[in-house]
């Protein structure tokens, strides 16, 4: 069910209304593969469709491509705080995130909590999020830290492994774009679980 305002002299009224299924597929979305400036791989755009059930989502920011490289560039500045690539809409039309995915300098502090996986220096799946810290290092970026990758997804949807191929391939698009990804340790594919 969908509410819509209609609009009647100065005030507006919520009207419910109900979509079927063929409407649905009416509502335009864009596709896995070009989701959030192009930054999944194909098994990772596959695992997004896994995750969501979805093969069309929503986005923001409008315009990915040029986020992507403001945001690439705020990195490579090396400014505090956590910058968010791009945020996934399933359906395409939801009022709240399905799927976040943003990056940040950090310490090299991590805990043992979650299923680990191979690749960078540290990654690790929990509940509703999947992290990947790898080195990157640059003239002017901070050598005591890392870059640290992090998916965060609204619900524990998809397997650990299609969260972990998500989070790598975004890693890896900023990795390529800060000039780091030959010493991120970052595999490529999906990586491969640590013995449990």
């Amino acid at each position: 069910m969908v509410l819509r305002p209609i609009f009647i002299g100065a005030g507006a009224l919520l009207v419910a209304s109900c979509h079927s299924p063929a409407e649905e597929s009416e509502i335009s979305g864009v596709a896995a593969e070009e989701i959030c400036g192009g930054i999944l791989a194909a098994d990772a755009a596959t695992a997004l469709e896994d995750l969501s059930g979805m093969t069309q989502f929503g986005e923001l920011p409008e315009d990915p491509a040029i986020e992507l490289s403001n945001s690439i560039a705020r990195l490579r500045s090396a400014e505090p705080g956590e910058e968010k690539i791009c945020s996934v809409y399933a359906p395409p039309d939801s009022d709240l995130p399905s799927v976040t995915i943003s990056f940040e300098w950090v310490l090299p502090n991590f805990s043992g909590d979650g299923r680990r996986y191979d690749t960078g220096m540290n990654a690790t799946v929990l509940p509703n999020t999947a992290i990947i810290a790898f080195r990157c290092e640059g003239e002017d970026y901070p050598s005591e830290k890392v870059m640290l990758g992090r998916l965060s997804i609204r619900s524990g949807a998809g397997t650990s492994e299609g969260r972990m191929a998500i989070v790598n391939s975004a890693s890896r698009a900023v990795a390529e774009e800060l000039g780091c990804l030959d010493e991120s340790g970052l595999v490529e594919g999906v990586p491969q679980p640590l013995g449990d």
